[in-house]
């Protein structure tokens, strides 16, 4: 499983406007998706109550018992809220195919969704 846990922690240089979707600044080696608050996103209607975004460099592979067994904290519990809209999930994968700071291991993984 691949994975990049969504952060409300703002990294984007001061200098990039920000509009939901992919924030790629080559120059600076970054690249994020951004999504926006209140914004629905998943196929149930839901949305991020604030800014939030999600680090390309951030990814990394896991396996899924052992993620569980990672993010198994007492008395702090993630949850599956939904399931992305296949158009935002097809705009996060395609932004972070071009990332410049992904791993190509995790690049051509991605290929393989949106070709």
């Amino acid at each position: 499983m691949l994975a990049t846990l969504p952060s409300s922690q703002d990294y984007v240089p001061a200098y990039a406007s920000k509009q939901h979707g992919c924030i790629n600044i080559a120059d600076a080696n970054f690249n994020c998706y951004y999504f926006e608050a209140e914004k629905i996103i998943t196929t149930n209607g839901w949305a991020f109550p604030k800014p939030t975004y999600s680090y390309a460099n951030w990814i990394d592979e896991f396996n899924q018992i052992s993620f569980e067994d990672q993010y198994a904290f007492e008395g702090i519990d993630y949850e599956q809220i939904g399931r992305l809209t296949e158009i935002e999930f097809l705009n996060l994968v395609k932004c972070f195919v071009t990332a410049p700071n992904i791993k190509n291991k995790y690049k051509r993984i991605l290929e393989r969704i949106t070709y």
